[in-house]
Parts: C-alpha cells; sequence; structure tokens
C-alpha cells in the first residue's frame, strides 16, 4: 500500500486533507501497538524531551501559536518514522513483490521523465494537473512548463518538481543497494535506471547525491566494480554534450558565479540566516521561525535555524534509528540536502519505507514456478 500511493502522494486538498497525511495517520495508528516498540521508548523519551523544550522556549518568548505547535508536528513525524519503521521490519514481506513493486515503479517513472522531457520541450505540460498538488505550486509555473530553477523545462515525474523526484528515486534506490537479496544484475539494471531518471530531471541535488552514494557504494562494497561508476559518469556527460537542453553545466556556471537561484535558495539565502543565530545569540533557533521558512531550501539548515543547539542531539537521535548502517547514514546526510523539513508526514512514509526494508526479514516467496523479478 505504501507503495501504491508514491506517485500521488503529494496530491489533496490541502496538508491535513491530503494522501500523505491520511496515510499517515492509517500506518502510525496500526503501527502503534508492536511488541519492537518496547525496544525505542528510550529514544521516543529523550526526542519527546527535545521537542516540549523547544515549545517550552517558544512559549516564553511569546511566540506565535504556529511557532508553538511547529515542533509538536516535528514530534509526531519523529515518533512515526520509528513506529511505521519498527512495524516494516517485523512484517517479513515477500521479497520478490517488494522487488516487483521497485522495479516496476522506477520502470513507469523512467517512462514517465522521459514523455514529460520530449512534451515539456514542446513548451506542453505532460503530469498530474497542478491544481492537484498540495505541495510544490509555488515552483510549478503553468500548464505549458515544468519548473523554472536555473534550467527551463525540468521533468519532475509525479511530484511538483525534479528535486524531490530525484528525492524519490535515491530512496527507493538505497532499497536496492542495501539488501544482499537483491542480486547484482537486479542492482546494476536500476543504477542505470535511476541514474537516467534523475539525469533527464536534471536536478543538480539528485545528481550529486547519486553520485556520491554510487561512489561510495562501489568502493565499499565492489571494489572491483568500480568501471560501473565511470560508465555512468561517461553517459552522463555524453548526454549533457550532445542535448543542448541538458544545462547542467550551465547552472554549474551559474553556482560559480552566484546566479543560479536555487543553488542560492539552498545554500547562500540560508546561510545568511544563520549570521542572525550568532548575531542574536539565539541558542534555541531564530524566533519566529514560521516567518521565513519558506525561504529555506535546506531541511539540514532549517533544523539549526529552528532548534539551534537542540538540532545536535536531535540529529544524533535521528541517526540512532540506522543501527550504524553507514549506507542509510550517507542517505539521510544527502537527504538533509533537499529541500523542506526532513520532519514533514510525506517524508515520513519514504523514509520508514526506507529505514524498514533496510532491515527487515524477506520471506522466500518465489511461487510454484521460482520465477524471478531480473
Amino acid at each position: 500500500m505504501l507503495f501504491l500511493i508514491f506517485p500521488v502522494i503529494q496530491l489533496g486538498m490541502s496538508y491535513y486533507l491530503s494522501v500523505f497525511f491520511i496515510a499517515f495517520l492509517f500506518y502510525g495508528i496500526i503501527s502503534f501497538y508492536i511488541p519492537a516498540l518496547q525496544k525505542r521508548w528510550n529514544l521516543i523519551i529523550i526526542s519527546t524531551f527535545l521537542f516540549l523544550l523547544k515549545v517550552f522556549v517558544e512559549i516564553l518568548n511569546n511566540a506565535s501559536i504556529t511557532d508553538i505547535l511547529l515542533p509538536l508536528r516535528h514530534l509526531v513525524c519523529f515518533i512515526g518514522i520509528i513506529i511505521i519503521s519498527e512495524n516494516l521490519i517485523k512484517a517479513h514481506l515477500p521479497l520478490q513483490k517488494v522487488k516487483l513493486l521497485i522495479g516496476c515503479f522506477l520502470i513507469i517513472l523512467l517512462g514517465v521523465v522521459l514523455a514529460q522531457y520530449y512534451y515539456f520541450s514542446k513548451g506542453i505540460f505532460f503530469g498530474i494537473p497542478i491544481d492537484l498538488f498540495v505541495m510544490n505550486k509555488g515552483t510549478l509555473e503553468g500548464a505549458s512548463k515544468a519548473l523554472y530553477y536555473g534550467t527551463r523545462f525540468r521533468p519532475v515525474g509525479f511530484y511538483g518538481e525534479p528535486s524531490y523526484n530525484s528525492w524519490i528515486v535515491i530512496s527507493l534506490l538505497m532499497i536496492i543497494l542495501i539488501r544482499d537479496e537483491f542480486t547484482k544484475k537486479f542492482k546494476y539494471t536500476f543504477i542505470i535506471i535511476s541514474y537516467l531518471i534523475i539525469i533527464i530531471s536534471q536536478a543538480m541535488s539528485g545528481f550529486f547525491a547519486i553520485n556520491i552514494i554510487l561512489l561510495t557504494w562501489f568502493i565499499k562494497t565492489n571494489r572491483d566494480s568500480l568501471i560501473y561508476i565511470v560508465v555512468l559518469v561517461l553517459i552522463s556527460i555524453i548526454l549533457f554534450v550532445i542535448n543542448k537542453n541538458f544545462q547542467i553545466f550551465e547552472r554549474l556556471y551559474g553556482i560559480i558565479e552566484g546566479s543560479d537561484r536555487s543553488y542560492n535558495g539552498r545554500l547562500i539565502q540560508p546561510l545568511e540566516y544563520i549570521k542572525e543565530i550568532w548575531k542574536n545569540q539565539s541558542l534555541f533557533g531564530i524566533p519566529n521561525y514560521s516567518d521565513i521558512r519558506d525561504d529555506i531550501d535546506n531541511a539540514a539548515i532549517a533544523l539549526v535555524l529552528n532548534y539551534g543547539i537542540l538540532s545536535i542531539p536531535i540529529f544524533l537521535a535521528f541517526v540512532k534509528l540506522f543501527k550504524h548502517n553507514w549506507l542509510l547514514i550517507l542517505y539521510i546526510l544527502l537527504s538533509l540536502n533537499f529541500n523542506g523539513s526532513i520532519f514533514r508526514f510525506d517524508k515520513v512514509l519514504v523514509l520508514s519505507l526506507v529505514i524498514g526494508l533496510s532491515y527487515c526479514t524477506f520471506s522466500n516467496f518465489l511461487g510454484k514456478s521460482r520465477a524471478s523479478f531480473i
């Protein structure tokens, strides 16, 4: 069911009347009373104290009701990640069905971004109607365009922006790379498919993230297969060179010159707010953070700006969920480079799926024919 909502995860009528919030409630409720959760009560108690401390500080500062409620929402999301992922870990899911769902989704998504690339280049919008989105409406320019953040036409898949599309792809690829049960053929096939989706989407954050993940994975687990990362990089360079519509090189120059809007919004502008913390000695975050959060396109900086010194133990408590899995820790560090708070209901569902499927015990469900997917 989680896989089925992935294509429509950003849709709804309002933030609290949306696919992701209803799904969060559903999975949160059915996951709460599970034996595995008993091991996590210490983590829940610690995180509750940290978030409630932030609430207390906001009350002392006579903050707006939004700033008081925001850490409470983040606390609910933090606990949601714990209970939903633990439920998935204990689910004993059938391996072949999981492979089939991940594989089919990525293949369909590749087809969608290819179609969007063609239609967007013609000035025709192709995708889910913009009015159905709860998120990213501000980044969708109109029915005849995709996004305009440094590049003109960029495929968005089922989502509101290319970077979110890339984050979904990277999240599913993480499951593929982590699981030893998946064959090399399956892994290499969907490494290439995932790489192509991100290249076609032309999301700079996704491009850097997938290269860092793949390079690290090849070095750590496949020292004799480093040639694959070289091939992937060559593929991307060839696509950039032969197609004038791929403008990532222009964006790189824009970053160097300081003229790229996406880069400035994701790093330069948020860092300006960091100075305010030091200037005003706001140890527990910037007062009235809700007034500026729409300007912050970097989840890591958003965490620091909102919670100040509390962001360090909050992050460490979050990393505790990964049980020293180096690839998952790298994934969360890279995920923090994408926009939007990491403690958001839609991201809870995705993160829970990645964490849960990274640790769950698969059942040997191969069917009578014992047929495999790739």
